[in-house]
């Protein structure tokens, strides 16, 4: 019975370390994901699109409403809908 105490408080003792280093790993490494995509359009055409907030609803079907000055060093509030899928 001692034997099967010492195991059992080994492999939890295993598993605890396990999950802390993966989260320590995650933590200190976190995950990037990148995309880009090539647009035929010229700067000042893709910028007048993405500051046209109130326009957002026709081209993303997921954002009901964007609020806030586009311009660098200010917050934009985005709010998503979420179709359960």
């Amino acid at each position: 019975m001692q034997r099967l105490a010492t195991i059992t408080v080994s492999v939890v003792a295993l598993f605890l370390v396990v999950c802390a280093t993966s989260l320590i790993y995650t933590k200190l490494r976190p995950t990037t994901v990148e995309r880009s995509v090539e647009i035929d359009a010229t700067p000042a055409q893709v910028w007048e699109v993405l500051t046209d907030t109130a326009a957002y609803p026709e081209w993303n079907p997921f954002l009901i409403s964007s609020t806030g000055d586009v311009r660098v060093g200010s917050t934009l509030t985005n709010t998503l809908r979420d179709d359960g899928s």
